[in-house]
This record gives structure tokens, C-alpha cells and sequence, in this order.
């Protein structure tokens, strides 16, 4: 089994955030989206990167769950599971 690169999550994000719905809204919208898709890059995707390398070399070999449970408590990591 191939382990997943950075470029292979990177790619992976785009697709999920950009998606087939959207693309057809984004051409309606035309030049002007871009501006929304780079405002949501830098407020949004960089700084939850930041945080998952935060927390990533902080907490190494623990995951998403086990970080709000260590964080918060144990209702809150069962919550992140569950949802995630």
C-alpha cells in the first residue's frame, strides 16, 4: 500500500473544497471568485494547516480526536470522531 505524499493531501483538499458543484457557480461568477477563493486560502486553509503542524509535532502519532480529547475532554474527542 502507497503512502499518501503532501502533494497527494494538497490535491485532495482542492478537490474537496472546490468540488464538481462548484465549478459551474465559479464560472457564472467569473474573475471576481477568484478573489473569494484566495481571501478563503488565507484566512481559512493556512491556518488550519498551522494548526495541524502544531499540534502534529506537539502530539506526534495521535490524530484529530485524540488532540480535542487531550485539548478538551473526553465527550469532546468522542464528538470530533463522530462528526469527522
Amino acid at each position: 500500500m502507497k503512502e499518501l505524499s503532501l502533494r497527494d493531501l494538497v490535491f485532495t483538499q482542492i478537490f474537496f473544497a472546490v468540488g464538481l458543484p462548484r465549478i459551474g457557480v465559479a464560472g457564472k461568477l467569473g474573475a471576481s471568485h477568484t478573489v473569494y477563493w484566495l481571501l478563503a486560502i488565507a484566512f481559512f486553509y493556512i491556518s488550519c494547516a498551522a494548526v495541524v503542524i502544531f499540534l502534529n509535532t506537539r502530539m506526534v502519532g495521535r490524530g484529530l480526536c485524540q488532540w480535542a480529547k487531550l485539548g478538551f475532554n473526553p465527550f469532546v474527542g468522542l464528538m470530533t470522531g463522530w462528526n469527522f
